[in-house]
């Protein structure tokens, strides 16, 4: 199987592409090396997903514990058809209409910053700055407890 794999990075209005073929039985996505296509942010797994054909139809099978959505349901494995979404980790992946002598293609963006924190219930934070002083007056008082 081969599948054209398009990579879209906005800056600005600017919008840039980056394409590649990627083939095999299946092709694998996911942030290890050994991926025919590589998401490099953590929140997606070593082996997050795979594209494979059954029956002349592209499905997306889920690897590991990742979580997949495809148009916005949860799932183990769905058939792919142009026009779905795939939601893994930071990235949407868009199934598109398969160019002459692929199986299938995708496009893939990231919809949210790399490695951005999902913090849940307004999230807390640890540190000096919540006691209400910097942390310059600290060091200031611990070097005069220690001169005197």
């Amino acid at each position: 199987m081969e599948v054209e794999v398009t990579f879209l990075s906005r800056r600005g209005t600017a919008v840039m592409r980056r394409s590649q073929r990627a083939s095999g039985e299946r092709v694998r996505i996911g942030r290890g090396t050994d991926n025919e296509v590589r998401l490099s942010d953590i929140h997606v797994g070593l082996r997050a997903a795979a594209l494979v054909v059954r029956d002349g139809v592209l499905y997306v099978d889920r690897l590991d514990t990742s979580p997949l959505e495809v148009n916005g349901a949860a799932v183990e494995t769905a058939p792919l058809k142009p026009g779905d979404q795939i939601l893994l980790g930071p990235y949407r992946i868009e199934i598109l209409p398969a160019p002459e002598g692929c199986d299938g293609a995708v496009q893939i963006e990231t919809v949210q910053p790399a490695g951005a924190a999902q913090v849940s219930g307004g999230g807390t934070r640890i540190g000096l700055e919540r006691a209400g002083v910097g942390k310059r007056a600290y060091a200031w008082t611990g070097f005069l407890l220690l001169a005197v």
